[in-house]
């Protein structure tokens, strides 16, 4: 995943994103519920994560969503496991959402993204801010600036 995590910089993504994107099925939940921080690791999940069940060759982390609620996940994005709802309901008002392919479907998610203009850069962003506050201030000063080049 990008950004340490994070799908995306300041943009909010919400369930019913991830759902109509993915083409997922909300298994249940809150659509409006807010993700935040993206794991495929339960040893790394904390309080309202959202959780990736990644199916391998020799693992499926699918099998652990409900560890990843007991560690405080909000959000379970699973694939080819059957979702145990008596469990679930026990972890009060969690999200389980069901794709075909959770590799296949979060890579789509991350293009569509890209694709509606959204910059995963906010290092990058940040550095220019401050050269056009910079070069604002110099013409405020007095500078008489011709132009600011990035590259």
């Amino acid at each position: 995943m990008k950004n340490g995590g994070k799908l995306m910089g300041n943009k909010e993504i919400f369930v019913k994103d991830i759902v109509n994107i993915c083409n997922a099925e909300l298994v249940c939940g809150n659509k409006n519920e807010i993700c935040k921080n993206f794991s495929k690791d339960t040893r790394t999940i904390n309080s309202g994560d959202v959780y990736i069940g990644i199916k391998g060759e020799n693992f499926d982390g699918n099998k652990f969503y409900l560890e990843a609620l007991e560690k405080g996940a909000k959000v379970c994005i699973i694939q080819d496991i059957e979702i145990e709802l008596e469990k679930v309901k026990k972890y009060g008002d969690v999200s389980i959402i069901k794709v075909k392919d959770t590799i296949k479907e979060i890579k789509n998610f991350e293009d569509k993204l890209e694709e509606n203009n959204v910059i995963n850069d906010d290092y990058r962003i940040d550095y220019l801010k401050q050269h056009i506050t910079a070069c604002q201030e110099a013409i405020t000063d007095g500078v008489e600036l011709l132009g600011y080049c990035t590259w």
